[in-house]
């Protein structure tokens, strides 16, 4: 199984959140949020997935 993480960061300009879905140490996919909140939510699933499968 696959060790799954994420990481939330601002962009520079502060408009956006950054969410990266890291699998196995290597970052695989960067999402734009329009919030911390929308960010987090998108992370759990990541793990929640991981758990389920």
């Amino acid at each position: 199984m696959a060790e799954r993480d994420y990481c939330i960061d601002r962009e520079p300009d502060g408009d956006l959140w950054l969410l990266e879905l890291i699998e196995d140490g290597q970052v695989v996919w960067v999402f734009p949020c329009d919030s911390h909140d929308e960010a987090l939510a998108g992370g759990t699933v990541w793990i929640c997935e991981d758990a389920d499968g």
